[in-house]
């Protein structure tokens, strides 16, 4: 009796939240289609958002809204980082699964688009650190624009990075960011802070604040790969 409880619960467990598996990285494109229903219904005003990759092509589920704009990433290629899952596929609320088409699909962790993500780093002394495409640079502050007149951020360099690199550059600014109290830049920057902007799909954003130690250790990261 209690094996069948166990049973018929799990069961249910799964027909509501589905099974999930760890965080993985599928490498591909994205594109974006009309909805087909569990009828065979093809629903023009209503689009699902597909990952094509080497491990196979899966639907998205997109809870959280990590894509703003569906349009915006179709024949994008893309490293998505997501639980693949299986169970309800169009509806989020668990109380709510009736109507829900059911199988495998993606839960999108992040996404890293390919050659879509850029950023500028200016540190509190005015030496800047700059990500466009695979390429990283530093753009050191001259003597007649630092705030002594005297100081010098050193030889200006760039380095190509490798793909592997290059996400991890990006996953790092993505922590750092969010580990630190920044705000819009708003007026004149004031001495010894920081300024960073960084763009995806032409979405721009600029931010300022306190050069802290998640920046310092973000910095160091950069100028190792610079010095490699």
């Amino acid at each position: 009796m209690k094996v069948s409880c166990v049973i018929i619960c799990l069961a249910s467990f799964l027909r509501a939240f589905g099974s999930f598996s760890q965080p993985q990285d599928f490498k591909g494109v994205f594109y974006v289609k009309n909805r087909v229903n569990q009828k065979g219904v093809e629903i023009l005003d209503v689009k699902d958002v597909f990952f094509k990759s080497t491990n196979g092509t899966f639907i998205l589920k997109d809870c959280d809204g990590k894509i703003k704009n569906k349009e915006s990433i179709h024949l994008k290629k893309a490293i998505l980082r997501a639980n693949l899952q299986t169970g309800p596929i169009d509806v989020c609320d668990v109380n709510d699964q009736s109507q829900s088409r059911v199988g495998k699909h993606l839960i999108p962790l992040e996404i890293i688009l390919e050659n879509q993500f850029s950023f500028y780093f200016e540190d509190g002394s005015g030496n800047a650190f700059k990500l466009s495409g695979d390429t990283l640079s530093f753009i050191p502050v001259a003597k007649e624009v630092s705030s002594s007149g005297m100081y010098s951020g050193g030889t200006k360099k760039s380095v190509v990075l490798s793909e592997n690199n290059r996400i991890m550059v990006i996953r790092n600014f993505r922590r750092t960011i969010h580990s630190s109290p920044l705000r819009p830049c708003e007026g004149i920057r004031e001495k010894g802070k920081i300024a960073v902007s960084y763009a995806q799909l032409g979405e721009e954003r600029e931010y300022c604040g306190a050069e802290t130690k998640h920046w310092q250790r973000f910095k160091k990261k950069l100028k190792d790969l610079l010095n490699q």
